[in-house]
């Protein structure tokens, strides 16, 4: 039996460029009055490329360890 080690951190980076993406994508086809957030969201393509490296971080982890 194999134990999962759940790595906290890990799931809030995650989280955080998924919710960069959805982001972006709602202040480019959506709601353009969000004034505050805007640099922040102009750049949800950072999300993309973030859950890139932590995908590729996690899954060469798992090979490493096989």
């Amino acid at each position: 039996m194999t134990s999962k080690k759940r790595v906290v951190t890990l799931d809030v980076v995650r989280s955080i460029a998924v919710l960069l993406v959805l982001g972006h994508h709602w202040y480019k086809y959506g709601a353009k009055s969000f004034q505050p957030l805007e640099p922040l969201l102009r750049a949800g393509w950072v999300g993309v490329d973030l859950f890139f490296v932590l995908s590729g971080f996690l899954v060469g982890g798992l090979l490493l360890r096989e």
